[in-house]
């Protein structure tokens, strides 16, 4: 049964005719899927995406069972829990999983010893491993087109040094939804003096086949503050010149997403100090050398961006991964999340019903949004509450509508 989508969600429209917003908000909602106990996380959502292209859904868990180790938790689109895989992670910011139109990728390993791009089947089964270069710090992200993005940044051995950094170099490479290279490794910046210290850096491939590398470097003797730079990486495998953006905080999040039509949009925090605010702050079209302002995505500060409606839509997911008012709220029933059309223009907002535990009488709560690849909605809720025999008890629990924003 289809339930009228104004009983359960608050939706926000002024389309008509023509207008870029015609076909973008759905106008009813699917039956929803539950899963009352899912896989606890440090964070609700770190990544806009969690599920394929199928419906599957998978999630993370950090560190368990322990430092390094990394626990996942594969659901097939009616929920069931079906493959829990578990392994080291390499990528350094946390276990991401890469999905693809079929089943994942994940970056497995120690990263400086070894590491290695896991490509798993839709039900969790192993399909192949990869060995790709190890590296101090590997990153990774989803290639629109299929496969993945992996950014590798490594100390030069033996470099000589001008300060008290070493000297390093930083690289970029392409893999197929097979885990298949797509090109050579590229050199993407370099520093053989060790004049700057590297912090750290995010990347996409665009919706046309560019990689745009982003990075931030610091100097010791500098406020805590960072300098961020850019550079394109053509299809054809030539790297451009360093793109300036001026400064960022020095531990700052870094996020490089894909517009439609091709382009990147890149978020940070921002000044002034002590650079607490994390927004969007430039967009740059394929190839060029001078970014413009974020527009439209300024007003959406502490969100993840995906793209959906098979390419016509974004919607614009809240927590990166966390945000300004988060359990600040008590218990919030609703999560909202904004649909866009290709130009920016804001076509109104879906207010989806959080899942919540109801043996539990709730003292607070935070809940957020992601997307699989074939459009279904994820909201996951972390909730604190009081059990019937006044003991404090956490859950972790996740609801989602299949293909939603197919």
């Amino acid at each position: 049964m289809r339930i009228p989508l104004l009983l359960v969600a608050a939706v926000v429209c002024s389309c008509a005719g023509s207008d870029p917003c015609a076909g973008i908000l759905p106008t009813s909602l699917p039956r929803a899927v539950d899963v009352p106990q899912a896989l606890p996380s440090r964070a609700l959502f770190e990544d806009a995406f969690v599920g394929d292209g199928t419906g599957t859904i998978i999630f993370t868990l950090s560190d368990y069972p322990i430092s390094g180790e990394y626990t996942g938790a594969i659901y097939n689109p009616a929920g069931q829990l079906i493959a829990i895989p578990q392994g080291r992670f390499a990528d350094s910011s946390h276990p991401r999983a890469l999905p693809q139109e079929e089943g994942f990728q994940l970056l497995e390993g120690d990263a400086i010893n070894v590491a290695n791009l896991v490509t798993y089947s839709q039900s969790g089964s192993v399909i192949r491993t990869t060995s790709v270069p190890p590296a101090k710090t590997i990153s990774s992200s989803i290639d629109p087109s299929g496969g993945t993005l992996i950014i590798s940044y490594e100390v030069i051995p033996g470099g000589s040094q001008s300060s008290n950094a070493p000297a390093w170099v930083l690289s970029a490479q392409r893999f197929d939804a097979s885990g298949n290279e797509r090109a050579a490794q590229r050199t993407i910046a370099t520093d053989p003096t060790g004049q700057f210290f590297f912090a750290r850096s995010s990347g996409s491939v665009t919706t046309t086949g560019w990689m745009f590398i982003a990075w931030t470097t610091f100097q010791d003797t500098t406020p805590p503050s960072s300098n961020l730079h850019g550079a394109w990486v053509a299809p054809d495998g030539k790297v451009s010149s360093s793109i300036e953006f001026g400064l960022t905080g020095r531990g700052t999040l870094l996020d490089v997403e894909p517009l439609i039509g091709g382009g990147v949009a890149i978020a940070a925090t921002i000044p002034p100090f002590p650079y607490t605010t994390y927004n969007w702050i430039a967009q740059i079209r394929d190839g060029a050398t001078t970014p413009v302002s974020a527009g439209w995505l300024s007003s959406f500060p502490s969100t993840r961006l995906a793209i959906v409606r098979g390419g016509r839509a974004y919607a614009v997911l809240t927590g990166a991964p966390l945000w300004d008012g988060a359990f600040a709220e008590q218990c919030p029933s609703n999560v909202e999340l904004s649909l866009a059309a290709p130009g920016g223009k804001i076509c109104g907002t879906v207010s989806l019903p959080a899942l919540m535990d109801t043996a539990l009488s709730c003292v607070k709560s935070a809940s957020s949004a992601a997307v699989a690849r074939d459009g279904t909605v994820v909201v996951r809720t972390a909730e604190s509450g009081i059990d019937s025999q006044g003991l404090n008890q956490s859950r972790q629990l996740a609801r989602w509508w299949p293909k939603l924003l197919r």
